[in-house]
């Protein structure tokens, strides 16, 4: 793709443009940058209901889940170089997510409920095609603003180039500035595990009378491996007076990987890591409801929620 930009509207009407960026395949052929691949996924359940006791029933279940990816991203060698470790990683994670409730009818006007069970899933797919997108290397990149004076008035002026502005000229397809191979690269951690959440309920429903019922629930839920979005450029520098971590923006420099780090890109040029956090956020929720039938075709139904989330 192509991006012109112009110094007010004379410059437009004109055609002399300010800048000119142009991002293709080294081929010049789009489809040769496109990302291409397949997650698969397989998921087996097993479940089975158990009488303990007269009115009390337990439900035991067990869940399967694995995701992959039929193919890896293409091999950036400057990240390995940054990092220690390949981009082209990829996705390969499974999970068992064992499940458990309890039911039990107290008598004919009250029932308790419970469970505890993992659960997985739900995970945006961009996270992973992502990866395959941006990979540092499918695509080059060339600018005016890298040219030499000579060559940017060229590229700049549209007199030089047979239908400016859908066109691309062609000093912007020069090798000295169309050139890439170290571009931002989003990778997911070698040791990337299924993110999941452990879930705790316990709630009870009473009729008071034929026409009130009332019921009262509590979950719980705490994550585990949850996915986070780590800036591989980012080492730590000291730590701020409130105890905060100050980081700065410093890599390993390819052409020198025994000199000291060096700024990659800014808002450009990123490494981003899909990872696991090493902390968890948790929750609970209390919630209380109430349904009463006032008279026929008139209904009252009033409830009342709780939450503590950190």
């Amino acid at each position: 793709n192509g991006v012109y930009t112009f110094s007010g509207l004379a410059n437009f009407e004109a055609g002399i443009a300010q800048t000119i960026t142009y991002t293709n395949a080294p081929s010049l052929n789009p489809a040769d940058a496109s990302a291409n691949f397949s997650l698969p996924s397989l998921t087996l359940y097993a479940q089975d209901k158990f009488p303990i006791i007269d009115d009390v029933t337990l439900n035991v279940g067990l869940r399967y889940d694995s995701w992959t990816a039929d193919s890896a991203p293409r091999a950036n060698a400057n990240f390995k170089t940054r990092y220690g470790f390949t981009n082209a990683q990829e996705l390969d994670v499974s999970l068992l997510q064992p499940r458990l409730s309890v039911n039990w009818v107290v008598d004919d006007t009250m029932v308790v409920y419970g469970g505890l069970g993992l659960f997985a899933g739900g995970s945006p797919n961009v996270w992973i095609s992502n990866i395959y997108s941006n990979d540092g290397v499918s695509s080059l990149t060339s600018s005016t603003a890298s040219m030499t004076p000579a060559d940017k008035a060229l590229a700049l002026d549209s007199a030089n180039t047979a239908g400016f502005g859908y066109n691309i000229p062609s000093q912007l397809l020069n090798p000295t500035y169309f050139k890439g191979g170290d571009g931002s690269v989003q990778a997911i951690s070698p040791d990337l595990k299924a993110a999941a959440n452990w879930k705790f309920n316990i709630g009870t429903q009473k009729s008071i009378t034929d026409e009130l019922v009332v019921s009262a629930d509590a979950i719980f839920s705490k994550e585990q491996d949850p996915y986070i979005m780590q800036d591989m450029r980012m080492v730590k520098s000291g730590t701020a007076p409130d105890g905060r971590p100050i980081y700065k923006n410093c890599v390993v420099n390819v052409a020198n990987v025994s000199g000291p780090c060096v700024v990659r890109g800014g808002s450009t040029n990123w490494d981003l890591l899909l990872t696991n956090s090493d902390e968890s956020a948790k929750s609970m929720i209390l919630s209380t409801s109430a349904d009463w039938k006032i008279m026929e075709g008139l209904r009252l139904k009033a409830g009342y929620a709780y939450q503590d989330v950190e």
